[in-house]
């Protein structure tokens, strides 16, 4: 039986990558529509939250984190700075995410 996710159905899960940074999981769906889909979940194993805050305006939530990620380039470890936003909107008892977003930020 699929593992039920929101209107997503989960039917198979398998992890496509993982190193010490990160794991990126590949997941074969069934979409709210009906149709078979596939979507991936990044999970950063170093991500320090530097700044957090939320604001809620009526039914929407606005939540912004000041992040930095550690990540590797040219083999070379270094950390990114980020600001994610995340939007939710209430629907009855449940509030459900709209819209994520990461911005990468100079210096600090």
């Amino acid at each position: 039986m699929a593992e039920k996710r929101g209107p997503w159905s989960i039917v198979s899960a398998r992890e496509a990558y993982n190193n010490r940074w990160i794991r990126v999981t590949h997941h074969d769906v069934i979409t709210p529509s009906g149709d078979p889909g596939i979507y991936g979940t990044i999970h950063y194993k170093k991500a320090d939250i530097q700044e957090a805050s939320v604001r809620v305006i009526g039914t929407t939530a606005i939540v912004m984190n000041r992040i930095r990620l550690l990540a590797v380039v040219g083999g070379n470890e270094v950390t990114n700075p980020f600001m994610v936003t995340e939007v939710y909107v209430r629907e009855g008892e449940a509030w459900k995410l709209a819209q994520l977003s990461f911005s990468k930020t100079l210096g600090e």
